[in-house]
């Protein structure tokens, strides 16, 4: 499972990816918001 980690900065969040996951030269992530 992913990890998340918040910013000093807000509206700013990390997110710890598995490196099985990212491709070589470039990974996109989508992040869909509810609400």
């Amino acid at each position: 499972m992913m990890k998340q980690y918040w910013s000093s900065v807000p509206g700013i969040l990390y997110i710890e990816v598995p490196d099985t996951v990212l491709d070589k030269q470039v990974t996109v992530l989508a992040v869909l918001l509810q609400g």
